[in-house]
């Protein structure tokens, strides 16, 4: 799907929505789990990985970047993508009241940016927003007045 937004805005790389990229579960990479009733486990396999998806940097990562997508979802009126061209991605794109926000979700310690700097050397009237664990409440309660005032 390509994306255009008025006549000045027309980019040649791919926008996909990210409804199908905002699970929380895992995929499992191991062997089926052992359900029987003589098996020495005693933990829940579900929970147990869960629990450890969790507790990893990727996982919170994921699960941050999540909830950070479900809060754009909810926005009545706009709309969101995610942009990826070679090694370079945006996490969200979102477009609303005719402004276009590129959005990263950083939950960790690198802070890594190059994908939005690319992604505005292509859309120059992009506002770029970075959403952390430290201002996330702040997002949360009000993400478009967030958006709006902070990015």
């Amino acid at each position: 799907m390509t994306f255009s937004h008025k006549k000045s805005f027309a980019i040649r790389h791919s926008f996909v929505r990210p409804s199908q990229s905002l699970a929380l579960i895992p995929r499992r990479t191991s062997a089926t789990p052992n359900f029987s009733a003589n098996s020495r486990t005693r933990e829940t396999p579900i929970l147990s990985n869960g629990i450890d998806y969790v507790s990893s940097s990727e996982g919170r990562g994921r699960v941050f970047e999540s909830a950070v997508g479900l809060d754009l979802l909810r926005i009545s009126g706009g709309e969101v993508f995610w942009w990826r061209d070679g090694d370079d991605e945006v996490d969200f794109v979102f477009k609303m009241q005719r402004k276009l926000f590129a959005v990263e979700v950083k939950s960790g310690r690198r802070k890594r940016t190059g994908g939005i700097e690319a992604f505005l050397k292509i859309e120059k009237s992009a506002v770029p927003c970075f959403i952390t664990l430290e201002n996330y409440s702040d997002f949360s309660s009000d993400p478009v007045k967030f958006l709006l005032e902070r990015c």
